[in-house]
């Protein structure tokens, strides 16, 4: 198999200096990618996790690769790593900061916050518009503080190289953030409360450093209820200038031997084409 490494957050000083979560076809069934996710979010400034190869575990997946040094050497893999086993690590992991960067207390908010945006997000795809609501409003009260003060230490370490995903337009870390402001204000504008909607989505906007389409779609569609026109289509604008970022970000060349990224950038490509094509009708209407 293949090995696709993406380094998300910055480099160590604890005794290993890299983890690298197994996303080969097995893993991915086991859920590696909902593992890949979790740990990239959740883990401090000096953790550095990444896409791994897979490493001949198959069944025992979600595997988990923790490299001591930057030779590349692995020096322990983890099983099925998920559920309690994945939250205990990224505590063990903010645990040996000695509370440089969170407070216990926070530490608990941050993982507790993520784990009520993951439900939210199935009560959302379950048209349970009020339980999710409910499951946002607790993740954002529990986790926006401390997912921003652990972002601000990723960003002070310039050297580290913590670089934004180039097709999100803003660091990874922060994804599940922003998608929690936005089913945040989708769900309130199926119940009517128009003007918080208006709110998450102008947080969803801001965390995502105006790079997200989906954040603009959201402006739009509080403009909309509100029948502000004028607002509707500069927020519907401004979702189309994404899409064509993305477009193009994902027609640059890939390597020769990274078809996986070529066909996953293809995907992409189309997915934002056809998106953009969408809104194109609505601002034709308006």
């Amino acid at each position: 198999m293949l090995s696709f490494i993406l380094f998300v957050s910055l480099p160590l000083t604890t005794a290993f200096s890299e983890i690298r979560v197994c996303q080969s076809p097995g893993c991915l069934d086991d859920g590696a990618r909902e593992t890949l996710d979790y740990l990239t979010s959740l883990a401090p400034p000096d953790v550095r996790v990444g896409k791994g190869r897979c490493v001949s575990l198959c069944g025992a997946g979600p595997v988990v690769e923790v490299i001591k040094d930057g030779s590349g050497a692995s020096s322990l893999k983890e099983k099925k790593v998920a559920g309690e086993k994945m939250k205990n690590m990224i505590i063990k992991w903010h645990d040996s900061n000695d509370g440089d960067v969170l407070k216990p207390y926070q530490i608990t908010g941050l993982v507790q916050g993520y784990e009520e945006s993951i439900q939210a997000r199935e009560a959302y795809d379950a048209k349970d518009f009020e339980g999710a609501l409910e499951l946002c409003t607790f993740a954002i009260q529990d986790a926006r503080k401390p997912a921003m003060l652990l972002q601000e230490a990723r960003d002070r370490d310039s050297s580290a190289g913590c670089e934004s995903n180039e097709e999100l337009g803003f660091p990874v870390e922060m994804r599940w953030l922003i998608e929690t402001f936005k089913v945040s204000c989708r769900c309130r504008l199926v119940l009517g409360d128009v003007e918080k909607a208006r709110s998450d989505a102008f947080a969803a906007t801001i965390f995502s450093k105006n790079s997200d389409p989906d954040a603009h779609e959201c402006l739009a569609e509080v403009c909309k209820a509100t029948h502000d026109l004028i607002g509707e289509l500069q927020a519907l604008k401004a979702a189309v200038g994404q899409y064509n970022r993305i477009e193009e970000l994902c027609s640059k060349p890939q390597p020769g031997a990274d078809a996986p990224s070529r066909a996953q950038n293809t995907q992409r490509k189309k997915k934002a084409a056809a998106r953009k094509r969408e809104l194109g009708f609505r601002i034709n209407s308006l």
